[in-house]
């Protein structure tokens, strides 16, 4: 996905949780379950109408990668989200989803891709709106 907004930008809304909400249609509440500086191990509880994702950061690469490791229920899996730049100031973003759903859950997992495509066009606006 190519996005209107230089890499930076991308980099600081997609680790800026708190304001996750403000983006992010599914995401009611976001809080840091550990101390300290972000990267490699923290941990970030969201929150939704539905339920809890935990998020533990598994690879820290400022301003370029990103990948989380989430427990959701009896679902596991991981977001993978690797930036780089591009021409006239732009950010290109390669996103991967992975999802360990328990067996009986797995024809819901259709849905999922659709959920993220939602999830990344509204960080597609938010990123590409003007700033104030």
């Amino acid at each position: 996905m190519l996005l209107a907004a230089p890499r930076e930008k991308v980099w600081s809304t997609l680790v800026d949780f708190a304001s996750f909400h403000t983006w992010n249609p599914k995401v009611a509440s976001a809080h840091l379950e550990t101390e300290g500086e972000l990267g490699q191990g923290t941990r970030v509880r969201l929150g939704s109408g539905s339920g809890s994702t935990l998020l533990t950061i598994e690879e820290w690469g400022p301003p370029r990668l990103l990948r989380m490791y989430l427990t959701r229920g009896r679902t596991t899996g991981s977001s993978r989200y690797y930036l780089t730049n591009a021409p006239e100031g732009k950010t290109q973003l390669e996103h991967v989803l992975e999802l360990d759903p328990p067996f009986y859950l797995e024809p819901l997992m259709l849905f999922a891709g659709a959920g993220m495509r939602r999830e990344l066009a509204a960080l597609k606006r938010h990123v590409e709106k003007p700033s104030k």
